[in-house]
C-alpha cells in the first residue's frame, strides 16, 4: 500500500533535532531588535532569513550537521554574487536584501518583512522630520539675520575710530557648510552691528564657553581645547574645530572697514 506521506524518519528526526538545538541554545533571531537596525550585511541578512540570530548563529560550531547549515551556505553564495554584481550592497537597507532573496526563492517570513517595513517607515519619517527641523532652524537664522541687517542699514555702518581700528563687516554671501558655522557668523554679525572690534578665535572660544546658549549646537571643549559641536539634531554626531580653523573662518566671513 503506497502513500505520499514522508517516510524518511531519519530526515524528520534530523529536522526535529535541529529545531530543538536552535531553541535550546537560544539561536533564534530577535526580529524586533534586528528590524530596528538601519543596515544589515549580506551574511546577517541570510542568517535572519533563516530565523537565526546572526551573531550567535555565526558563533555556533554545531550547526554543521543540520540541513539549515547547507541552506545558509547556498543562500549566502547567491546573495554574495548579487553584491559582487552591485545589485545589492555588501551592507545596506534591510529591505533591499528581502527583495532579492525572494526573487531567487529564498523564503522570508512575513513577520520579518512586516517588521522591516514598519521600522523602515519610522526611520524615513524621522529623517524627514530632522531635515524639516534643520530647515526651520536655518530659516529662523536667516530671518533673524535679515532683521539685524535692516536695523543695521537704519543705524548706519560701524565706523573706524582710534578706539576701534578693527571695526568690521560680516560677509553674508559666503556659503557655509554647517548650521554651527551659521550660528558663529550670527555671533560675528551681532558684534559687528554693535561696533565692536573683530574678535580672534580665542575670544570666540571663550565667548562660547561663557555663554554656550548663544550657539545652540556648541557642546564644549575637547582635551586639546578644540571646539566640539553637534552636526545632528540628536547631538549624537559631533565634529570639532581647532583655533586655527576657526580663525581662518573668521577671516573668510568678515572684512575690516577701511577708514575713509
Amino acid at each position: 500500500m503506497s502513500s505520499d506521506w514522508p517516510t524518511d524518519n531519519g530526515m524528520i528526526a534530523t529536522i526535529l533535532e535541529e529545531a530543538k538545538y536552535i531553541k535550546t541554545y537560544g539561536l533564534e533571531v530577535d526580529i524586533q531588535k534586528w528590524s530596528k537596525m538601519s543596515s544589515w550585511t549580506v551574511i546577517q541578512a541570510v542568517y535572519i532569513f533563516h530565523g537565526l540570530d546572526p551573531v550567535r548563529g555565526l558563533q555556533s560550531k554545531n550547526l554543521k550537521p543540520y540541513p539549515i547549515y547547507k541552506s545558509i551556505l547556498d543562500a549566502y553564495d547567491i546573495m554574495l554574487s548579487f553584491a559582487s554584481d552591485n545589485k545589492i550592497p555588501h551592507e545596506g537597507d534591510p529591505a533591499l536584501f528581502i527583495d532579492w532573496a525572494e526573487l531567487v526563492g529564498i523564503t522570508v517570513a512575513q513577520e520579518i518583512k512586516d517588521a522591516v517595513l514598519t521600522e523602515g517607515i519610522k526611520r524615513d519619517v524621522f529623517e524627514l522630520e530632522k531635515v524639516s527641523r534643520r530647515n526651520d532652524l536655518l530659516a529662523n537664522l536667516a530671518s533673524e539675520t535679515s532683521r539685524k541687517l535692516e536695523n543695521h542699514q537704519i543705524q548706519g555702518s560701524p565706523r573706524v575710530s582710534k578706539n576701534n581700528p578693527q571695526a568690521f563687516l560680516v560677509l553674508m554671501d559666503t556659503e557655509l557648510r554647517s548650521v554651527f558655522y551659521t550660528q558663529i557668523r550670527a555671533i560675528l554679525l551681532d558684534m559687528s552691528l554693535e561696533g565692536r572690534t573683530r574678535p580672534t578665535a580665542k575670544q570666540i572660544r571663550k565667548l562660547l564657553v561663557d555663554n554656550p546658549t548663544i550657539a545652540p549646537l556648541f557642546i564644549g571643549l575637547t582635551r586639546l581645547k578644540e571646539i566640539e559641536y553637534a552636526i545632528s539634531e540628536d547631538r549624537k554626531s559631533t565634529a570639532t574645530v581647532s583655533l586655527n580653523a576657526l580663525q581662518s573662518f573668521i577671516y573668510r566671513v568678515t572684512d575690516l572697514i577701511k577708514e575713509t
